[in-house]
């Protein structure tokens, strides 16, 4: 697909609604009993495949996560509390993705999990059963936050609850406390801080519950605006006190000149200076999912930086960190790496034509189309990978031609 250059710089954006919310308020929902009224679930393909998911327990007990990361983990857990013996797999990707740490820890809770394949990795046999116990149980936090989550969502059905105990620094710590605010807004008491995590014995209540918008889906507009001479965007259901820990970005993006003015129903962002720092370093521990965002701006600014905290990139849709010392380069960015950090270091020329694989990653997609602004056109191979998180992005693009 021929990536071309923006040519109008005001617009309204639609965007998706979070899917990261919307896949646990859908696993919150189910163990409710249904009881929980969703407003602007996400249409992202990983929260459809959950939904799949979900609408087949109890009518078969083959499921497929497809490659949606957050589905298979979420669902290992789910069908460890349903009864019967499930057969959870997912695509080869999927299949290089560990599964390990969260199944060591529903082990020790007394859920049988076998490997069908290679050990620690999907697909995996469990053996769903109720009446948990529960108790106390120290987890491996460096990994996935997604794996934490999962276990926080299922141990209110925990007769004695759960306490879970970090031994390392958890990685996407927003994402955990999203989880958490979710559980006490349908009515789960628990406790949370750095080290730990407390959940108590307790039903999911009833609620009516709007979706935020994707903060993380947002970023590649505020990119595009970083990149432009002038720019207004706004969007819809963006809040300033978001769950979503990507809300980072509007803080972020202040120091490329991109301003955000909130307003009741969302916000607006405005390119209000032409900013481009000689340097800029970032820890992304919280927030990996906007890393690639912030490789492609300062690649494309000829910003020299260094991005760290990014350990769980190297086992996303792809490895992420060698796809964009691989992509970036094409656009002349000198790039050294290693298995959690990144260091555009210098300059050169960029190829004539260029051509970025998408390694089958939505964000690789995304995050490189709005280099155009300062590259011309150049194509992107296998653009359709963004109905993983955002199927309508280009047409939202399509406006700004």
């Amino acid at each position: 697909m021929e990536i071309f250059p923006p040519q109008k710089t005001k617009a309204h954006i639609l965007l998706p609604s979070s899917k990261s919310i919307s896949n646990r308020v859908l696993m919150m929902n189910f163990l409710s009993g249904n009881k929980i009224n969703i407003k602007n679930l996400s249409n992202a393909n990983d929260t459809l495949v959950f939904q799949r998911i979900i609408s087949c327990i109890g009518k078969q007990n083959i499921f497929d996560a497809e490659d949606a990361g957050t589905a298979l983990r979420f669902a290992t857990a789910l069908l460890s509390v349903i009864e019967g013996k499930h057969l959870l797999t997912g695509t080869d990707r999927m299949k290089q993705r560990p599964i390990g740490v969260l199944a060591e820890a529903l082990q020790t809770l007394g859920i049988n999990i076998e490997y069908v394949e290679k050990k620690n990795f999907p697909p995996v046999i469990i053996y769903g059963k109720k009446n948990i116990d529960g108790g106390k149980i120290k987890l491996r936090a460096d990994i996935s936050s997604q794996y934490i989550s999962s276990l926080m969502m299922i141990a209110p059905l925990f007769k004695n609850g759960l306490t879970i105990t970090f031994d390392t620094r958890p990685v996407s710590m927003p994402y955990i406390k999203m989880t958490a605010a979710l559980m006490q807004k349908f009515g789960i008491e628990l406790n949370i801080n750095k080290n730990l995590v407390e959940i108590k014995n307790g039903i999911y209540k009833p609620h009516v519950y709007q979706i935020e918008n994707d903060w993380s889906a947002a970023s590649y507009w505020y990119l595009m605006a970083a990149l432009s001479n002038t720019c207004q965007l706004s969007f819809d259901l963006l809040h300033k006190d978001s769950l979503q820990g990507d809300s980072i970005i509007h803080s972020l993006f202040y120091n490329f000149g991109v301003e955000t003015v909130f307003n009741d129903t969302g916000c607006t962002i405005i390119k209000t200076k032409n900013i481009k720092p000689p340097y800029f370093e970032y820890d992304f521990t919280d927030c990996p999912d906007l890393a690639q965002t912030f490789a492609c701006l300062c690649a494309a600014l000829k910003t020299k930086a260094y991005l760290k905290g990014l350990k769980t990139l190297k086992i996303k849709e792809t490895d992420r960190i060698e796809a964009l010392k691989n992509e970036l380069a094409k656009f002349g960015a000198e790039i050294f790496t290693d298995h959690e950090s990144l260091k555009i270091t210098g300059f050169k020329s960029p190829e004539n034509a260029i051509c970025v694989n998408t390694y089958n990653d939505h964000r690789m997609a995304m995050s490189f189309a709005p280099l155009s602004i300062l590259y011309g056109k150049f194509t992107i191979n296998n653009p359709e990978v963004v109905k993983k998180s955002y199927p309508g992005f280009w047409n939202e693009w399509n406006k700004v031609q």
